[in-house]
């Protein structure tokens, strides 16, 4: 039977194999209250949808709660596949994961700004754009001005965890990206003051994982 999860709970959304996000939310539960949720746990009992996300239940890690309970949400998953389903009928884990995609959308967007980035019906981490677009977006704002810095800037929440970071990428350029992708959390790489990458998802070394805590609290 699910323990009933305490008020001010952090939620990790992810995928099955994410051992990064299980890490992350095991560790995350031995400061304060978090919970690993996978697509899986939405096909079990214990959820039920009034249309009213604070009273809404919810049920993963061998917990239940309600949305009222929830203090915020980090999702390391774009979309639901087939494959998150695999306690389902093969035949069945088609439509069922489209479902699935389909709910957590839906109780995404229900928790609001306690979700730290926005959904969008083609990911549920962020905005619905390619690799190649993100890439165009952050060079069109970067212009010439990236200097000659090589490196990662993890973002979250805004905020750029490497210090050693040009003050320049760090106080316009970064904002500027995160305003035209419409994400606050994401990552990109930088060879020689051009962008060569960019995800959704910080790296997940110590100083993200603290801030990713506290931005979801």
């Amino acid at each position: 039977m699910a323990d009933r999860c305490p008020a001010g709970v952090r939620i990790v959304l992810a995928g099955r194999v994410d051992r990064a996000a299980a890490r992350l939310a095991a560790e995350w539960d031995r400061w304060a209250p978090a919970v690993l949720m996978t697509p899986a746990d939405v096909c079990r009992a214990g959820w039920a949808w009034t249309g009213d996300i604070g009273a809404s239940r919810w049920a993963a890690g061998g917990r239940i709660g309600t949305g009222d309970d929830i203090l915020g949400v980090y999702v390391r998953i774009p979309v639901v596949l087939p494959g998150e389903l695999p306690h389902l009928r093969r035949a069945d884990r088609g439509f069922a994961a489209q479902e699935t995609h389909a709910f957590l959308l839906a109780w995404l967007a229900g928790l609001g700004t306690r979700v730290l980035n926005r959904p969008t019906p083609g990911n549920l981490a962020g905005p619905d754009i390619s690799r190649a677009a993100w890439l165009r977006t952050a060079g069109s704002v970067l212009g010439d001005d990236g200097g000659r810095f090589t490196g990662r800037l993890d973002v979250v929440a805004g905020r750029t965890i490497q210090r050693r970071a040009p003050a320049p990428l760090r106080s316009w350029f970064v904002p500027a990206v995160a305003e035209r992708v419409g994400a606050g959390t994401f990552t990109m790489a930088l060879q020689d003051g051009r962008i060569t990458g960019a995800t959704c998802w910080p790296a997940l070394r110590a100083p993200a994982r603290r801030a990713l805590f506290e931005a979801v609290s």
